[in-house]
């Protein structure tokens, strides 16, 4: 996890749960930075508890879909001008065992995209999200939140990050830009999943040098094992 709030707090968060079932990994990039965007991420967190542990809900799909009604809700957003809300991707880990040691990624993203760097490939793969947000105004009549299934197996690597990294310039006014990003993932996976943030923050930081960051910034690599993890009771 490289975690860089541009301020004290973020508008950045992270947040996993174990299930009996599935591990469940999301990352969100809320309105705003500072207090305004941490406010937002403390109502992210919270809803996520409540519709995953509380209400057992699996399917990021629909648990995409409820937030958005429930930060709608919660910030009155149907009679106020509020338009504060989030972009994130869900991803529900399932382990199959096997000889490959499988796994199933079931991944919803709303405007968050996942990056697959598998083990046996040199290209970085994007798992394309829905272009729409969490909160807001509602496009729910139009837009839907979709589920993507992607089979996996040990030591393939998944990435979420928001888009404070993406957006970040150099001193020659630079986006560091989605092709680089790739690249990175791509370059630094020879390295162990532990070594590799290292290689990452120093790309990173050269790439910045001197400049000011622009947004909260948040890059959360994982990799798949040889088993799943426990949940804790």
């Amino acid at each position: 996890m490289i975690y860089r709030p541009k301020d004290i707090v973020s508008g950045d968060f992270y947040w996993l749960s174990v299930t009996k079932d599935y591990t469940f990994v999301v990352l969100g990039d809320c309105t705003g930075h500072g207090v305004p965007g941490a406010f937002m991420s403390m109502i992210g967190i919270r809803i996520l508890g409540e519709l995953i542990n509380e209400m057992k809900m699996d399917r990021p799909s629909i648990i995409l879909e409820t937030m958005h009604e429930k930060i709608q809700a919660a910030l009155k957003q149907d009679i106020t001008e509020n338009n504060d809300g989030m972009d994130i991707a869900i991803c529900r880990f399932q382990f199959l065992g096997g000889e490959d040691n499988a796994w199933h990624l079931q991944y919803a993203g709303a405007k968050q995209p996942a990056y697959l760097k598998r083990k046996d490939s040199n290209e970085t793969e994007i798992i394309e999200p829905n272009r729409r947000g969490i909160g807001g105004q509602s496009f729910a009549d139009v837009f839907f939140f979709e589920d993507k299934d992607v089979d996996l197996k040990q030591g393939d690597r998944i990435y979420l990050t928001s888009d404070g990294l993406k957006d970040q310039n150099n001193v020659i006014r630079k986006r560091f830009g989605t092709n680089r990003l790739k690249m990175m993932f791509s370059m630094t996976t020879t390295e162990k999943i532990q070594d590799q943030k290292k290689f990452m923050e120093t790309i990173i930081n050269n790439w910045q040098g001197l400049e000011e960051q622009r947004d909260d910034v948040s890059l959360w690599g994982m990799e798949l094992g040889d088993h799943a993890l426990v949940p804790q009771i």
